[in-house]
């Protein structure tokens, strides 16, 4: 979980942490490193801010509202949510799946006999994931 925090933290924005040349930031710490938003690659032809991603595809993660022909005022609409979410939703489910895979062991179990009386005897042999 923490390496996912760190992961999201220093690749998205929410709008209180959004950050870069010609952005002043309404958090009151006043700064973030990552991301910036001068690091993005800007498509004037949308006014969006894209972040590439190493297997190449692009992630929305700011627009920006045009005022006279000029930049400025980025913001995050319901777009940009929306593509952020299709790289961290899938992470966030994995993440959940090795919490659970901390806490609950596989395991198989095996039923060797069972009695009139309910009784049943058998076997359960855990595995570890390390």
């Amino acid at each position: 979980m923490k390496k996912l925090a760190e992961f999201t933290n220093a690749n998205f924005f929410t709008t209180q942490t959004m950050n870069g040349t010609g952005v002043t930031p309404i958090n009151s710490d006043g700064y973030y490193r990552k991301p910036l938003l001068h690091e993005l690659d800007y498509d004037a032809s949308d006014f969006t801010y894209y972040k590439l991603l190493p297997d190449g595809n692009k992630i929305k993660m700011a627009k920006d509202k045009i005022y006279f022909a000029s930049r400025g005022n980025p913001y995050i609409d319901h777009e940009c949510v929306k593509s952020q979410a299709s790289l961290l939703v899938p992470n966030i489910i994995w993440a959940g799946i090795n919490v659970v895979r901390l806490f609950i062991p596989k395991f198989d179990v095996t039923i060797k006999s069972v009695a009139a009386d309910g009784e049943i005897k058998g076997t359960v042999k855990t595995y570890s994931y390390r």
